[in-house]
């Protein structure tokens, strides 16, 4: 009998994108909210330029961060690893994914999304129970 994983919330973005620096507070709110739960978030910047310290100065907007960021220089095989995971990123961020703790993936989306949003679907995430 398989352990269960930890539900995830991925957030894709880049330092440059617009909307990505208007999501950046919301992802960060819905890390505070639940940061003492099993809920992890990955916050992957994919700037093609391979300025980490665009990344950097980007994340610095933020007071404080509740969330690990990681930053991918050379993106070309990342979109091709997503998709064997049955992930169809189409390179529009900001781009979320959301996996439950059966690594089922259970939403995509692409574009800004308001607190509200992300709130309701993290709380539907995690009172989501293992389906085996």
């Amino acid at each position: 009998n398989e352990r269960n994983s930890n539900p995830v919330l991925i957030y894709v973005y880049t330092s440059w994108c617009g909307i990505c620096k208007k999501q950046l507070p919301e992802i960060n709110a819905i890390a505070n909210k639940f940061q003492n739960t099993d809920l992890k978030i990955l916050a992957i910047a994919i700037d093609k330029d391979g300025d980490k310290g665009n990344v950097i100065e980007h994340l610095e907007r933020l007071n404080n961060l509740y969330f690990k960021p990681f930053y991918i220089g050379n993106r070309s095989n990342f979109k091709e690893s997503l998709q064997t995971k049955s992930i169809k990123f189409n390179n529009k961020i900001p781009f979320l994914i959301l996996i439950d703790r059966n690594s089922d993936i259970i939403n995509q989306s692409s574009g800004y999304r308001k607190f509200k949003y992300l709130n309701r679907k993290v709380m539907k995430l995690l009172a989501k129970k293992d389906a085996n």
